[in-house]
């Protein structure tokens, strides 16, 4: 989610300030050129004429895109939420209260229950594990 969060934002970002100044960049046309300099012809791929574009071609190049990518992060936002509620079973009560089931933190954070679990076994000289260890 973080990683999706941050490239597709900064690809919106990135297209909505070519959309805000339409005259001032070129960046369908110089990525597809840079596409084609590597061996991957992008334009012929997509069905597209040849760059480079013209200004209004790129403002329609850069509004489908923005539209897209806007949709695609709507859609993982509805995703991230689905999951974090009713999607996996305990997650919501653990953001309610704060705690989680011991066989829900070893499936989902095994890595943070061996160091609870070592770490209360330092402390007392056996392994103990409360019932409801605090979520991270």
């Amino acid at each position: 989610m973080f990683w999706g969060v941050m490239l597709l934002g900064l690809s919106l970002s990135v297209s909505g300030w070519a959309l805000l100044f339409p005259f001032e960049h070129s960046l369908f046309s110089d990525t597809f050129a840079l596409f084609s300099y590597v061996g991957i012809d992008v334009a012929h791929i997509l069905g597209l004429p040849e760059a480079p574009y013209s200004a209004i071609q790129e403002q329609q190049l850069n509004s489908a895109w923005h539209g897209i990518i806007a949709v695609v992060m709507i859609c993982l936002i509805f995703a991230h939420i689905y999951i974090g509620t009713i999607g996996m079973e305990g997650a919501f009560d653990a953001m309610g209260s704060g705690e989680v089931d011991l066989n829900w933190a070893k499936e989902h954070h095994s890595i943070w229950v061996d160091e609870v679990m070592s770490e209360n076994t330092d402390k007392t000289g056996k392994a103990e594990v409360a019932a409801a260890a605090p979520a991270e």
